[in-house]
């Protein structure tokens, strides 16, 4: 198992490198669903992901392709019930 920090450098770095990219595991990387499936970052409202970091942990973020920016917007060490 990885240590939080080796953990959290790994994530960083695949959002930074390829945030949709689903090819190396489907079904840990995904849009979330309505009503998590957008999220207003300034004036603009962006699509949602989840990548889970674990099997209770995940990442949600909001890619910006205009900006060049992947938006990190919650990070929970334990499972969120909003999404199931």
């Amino acid at each position: 198992m990885h240590e939080a920090p080796d953990l959290m450098a790994a994530v960083g770095s695949r959002l930074r490198e390829r945030p949709l990219d689903r090819s190396d595991n489907p079904g840990r990387t995904h849009r979330l669903r309505p009503p998590l499936d957008t999220k207003r970052i300034g004036d603009r409202l962006l699509p949602q992901w989840q990548y889970e970091i674990s099997a209770a942990g995940r990442v949600f973020y909001c890619p910006d392709a205009a900006a060049w920016v992947v938006w990190v917007t919650r990070v929970d060490l334990g499972h969120p019930r909003e999404t199931d």
